[in-house]
């Protein structure tokens, strides 16, 4: 090739550059593609990059509520939370990619200015990003709905509810605690509930059907099997393990009630540590602290696909 040619071949290509360079708006789009679908699985991640977002609410003990998505909930007329109100994760999801922040995510159309940018349109986009402080405000009827979800189990649309309406569904029952707070009984206290068995088991007068459902009734699974002392310590050490770890507790009567119930483990009524303090008529809002999760950002691996793609993109004007 001679220098001419060489020279030409150069010049041309140095050209194409250019013109790629004047108008880098398919660049640009890639670009803030490559940074959008970063952002979006951070959140199905729970992080960006090296950097982990925290749980909602850290250490706080059980039962698990999401106090400021509940308050949320009870404003917008709901008569209970959201069921992911009692997930710890993920955090910064609400409805998914229905809605919420992660569904807000998109990119800009700034290719005409050549700047490639993606981000949310929410209000709350840059709290959650930063982190900060939250102040939401508590509404009359949302207090009402609050204290019918706590300890009755249904909801009306009057702003008082009639004696009569939480008489009727109101009631106390023994529950047994959670898991990690359960204790086994003494042997001091097998020993009482045994006595009190035999003492039982005396009146039937050797009747062994009614001394087997006794004993069924106890939690011992086929009482017409085993040793006779087994089957009776099995039963006393039931007994005693069920007085041992039931507390008195306050249980929203109601199908609601009884559903969340079934789900959770927990009563209605074991939120109220939570919850009671909004129902307080001095109390108008609620601020708190909002724990930084970004979710916006070029992280190492975006920054690499970026530069590729670049390097792509003039590799091919080049052609």
């Amino acid at each position: 090739m001679s220098v001419y040619r060489l020279k030409q071949h150069i010049l041309a290509r140095l050209d194409r550059i250019e013109a790629a360079a004047k108008d880098p708006s398919t660049l640009v789009k890639q670009l803030a593609n490559l940074g959008l679908a970063s952002a979006l699985k951070s959140f199905p991640d729970q992080q960006l990059g090296d950097l982990e977002w925290s749980e909602r609410y850290p250490n706080m003990a059980p039962p698990f509520l999401n106090i400021a998505g509940a308050i949320k909930d009870f404003n917008a007329g709901r008569k209970e939370p959201k069921p992911n109100r009692f997930q710890d994760r993920p955090a910064n999801v609400d409805e998914g990619k229905r809605g919420g922040l992660w569904g807000s995510l998109t990119t800009s159309d700034d290719s005409g200015d050549f700047v490639a940018s993606w981000g949310s349109n929410k209000e709350y986009a840059s709290l959650m990003q930063e982190g900060g402080e939250m102040v939401q405000t508590i509404t009359l009827s949302a207090k009402w709905r609050i204290w019918e979800y706590l300890y009755t189990g249904l909801f009306t649309n009057r702003e008082k509810l009639s004696k009569r309406a939480v008489k009727g569904t109101q009631k106390e029952e023994m529950k047994i605690v959670p898991k990690n707070e359960q204790k086994n009984p003494s042997q001091a206290e097998i020993k009482k509930e045994m006595d009190a068995l035999q003492n039982q088991m005396k009146k039937y007068k050797g009747n062994r059907t009614k001394e087997e459902k006794l004993l069924a009734r106890h939690g011992v699974k086929d009482p017409s099997k085993g040793h006779g002392f087994d089957r009776l310590y099995n039963a006393a050490f039931n007994k005693a393990f069920k007085k041992k770890n039931q507390k008195r507790v306050a249980v929203a009567t109601g199908r609601a009630g009884a559903k969340h119930q079934q789900k959770s483990g927990y009563n209605r009524s074991d939120y109220a540590p939570k919850l009671k303090w909004a129902t307080n008529p001095d109390v108008q809002e609620w601020s708190h602290g909002i724990g930084a999760r970004p979710f916006l950002g070029i992280t190492d691996d975006t920054e690499k696909d970026m530069i590729e793609a670049v390097e792509n993109y003039f590799r091919k004007a080049q052609q």
